[in-house]
């Protein structure tokens, strides 16, 4: 834990003197719910960065994924913060080296300069307010279990599905699924860098007899060219996310050619000034955009939701399944939509503790 005095903002400065004063770099205790599936070899709990940063009365939580969580753990705690304004975001965040401890850093201050003036994250950064239909992520399942999980989630009336699938999908469970969730929803599947071109090839005629919108990164991240001549032949747009990580990779992406969209999300980026700047060089180059979750708590979730309405979709259903310890109350999924907190800050607020 550090401490130190505040300091002036400079003289003309109208803003108020938001330097930091105390930071703690912890851990959330996160755990996933017992009807979430899981990926091979992962735990049902585990740890996220908690970055907790406090100027006077107000305290600014930051969170992000990271596996492992070692080395961006050790360059937080590097870190040297007191003294520093919240407002000089760029010079605080640019020498930080991790994806995932600049983004732990990002939300906390954005945290605090929201609850500075009073407003939400998607009122100060002026973001559009639009709702996006959150997906329902099923995956990581034999496809009994598979189908069974979307019988029981039909109830929840959700209109768009993500499937994960991997590299044992033939065409008999994608008409499986389109015939389960009925012919109105809308699906996508995401590959998880698991599929060969071949494979990508033989599913793709299916793939568009039965409606899906897009295949979520199909190749491994260092197959980037092989989109070039693989795109003609699927007649089925193409979404990368482990390849797109800052806006070198996106223009790197839109120079290879043969992609249609990129997926971003807080954590992969590194925050929201990272994100943002995917998401502007991405709409630049006409490329769709989807926004999704790392299975962070509701820290992360709730700053992330406020970002939905400059994508096209929204994989952010984290909400849903991801408990932590502490508790944090924030956005809320109800029905089809992800709804951001409307308090100040990016929206996550201790239950437990009334320092939020």
């Amino acid at each position: 834990m550090l401490k130190s005095n505040s300091g002036s903002t400079g003289r003309g400065d109208t803003r108020p003197d938001l330097r930091i004063q105390m930071a703690i770099i912890d851990t959330l205790e996160l755990r996933l719910a017992e009807e979430q599936s899981l990926a091979p070899g992962r735990s049902r709990a585990y740890r996220s960065l908690w970055v907790k940063l406090r100027c006077g009365p107000l305290w600014g939580h930051g969170e992000a994924i990271a596996d492992p969580i070692d080395e961006p753990l050790r360059e937080l705690r590097s870190l040297h913060l007191l003294g520093e304004s919240v407002f000089d975001l760029p010079r605080i965040l640019e020498p930080i080296e991790h994806p995932a401890a600049r983004a732990a850093i990002d939300l906390a201050l954005h945290d605090l300069i929201g609850k500075a003036h009073r407003l939400p994250l998607r009122h100060w950064r002026g973001l559009p307010r639009r709702l996006v239909p959150v997906a329902l992520s099923l995956g990581h399942l034999s496809p009994s279990e598979l189908i069974e999980k979307i019988r029981r989630f039909l109830r929840a009336d959700y209109s768009v599905w993500k499937f994960v699938l991997g590299p044992d999908t033939d065409a008999a469970l994608l008409r499986a699924l389109r015939s389960e969730i009925g012919s109105s929803a809308r699906y996508w599947v995401d590959a998880h860098q698991g599929w060969t071109d071949t494979l990508t090839q033989r599913l793709a005629p299916v793939l568009r007899d039965t409606g899906a919108l897009f295949i979520k990164q199909p190749l491994p991240g260092e197959q980037l060219r092989e989109y070039r001549s693989l795109r003609p032949r699927l007649g089925l747009p193409i979404i990368l996310d482990e390849a797109v990580v800052t806006p070198a990779d996106v223009i790197r992406a839109v120079r290879a050619e043969g992609i249609d969209g990129i997926d971003v999300n807080l954590s992969k980026c590194g925050g929201v000034v990272e994100t943002l700047r995917c998401i502007e060089v991405a709409r630049a180059a006409g490329l769709m955009v989807q926004l999704s979750g790392c299975a962070e708590g509701q820290v992360s979730t709730s700053a992330a939701a406020h970002l939905q309405g400059l994508v096209d979709y929204l994989d952010l259903d984290e909400s849903r399944y991801v408990q932590s310890k502490p508790h944090f109350r924030g956005a809320s999924e109800e029905g089809r939509l992800l709804r951001p907190a409307t308090i100040p800050g990016n929206g996550a607020r201790l239950s437990d503790c009334t320092r939020s």
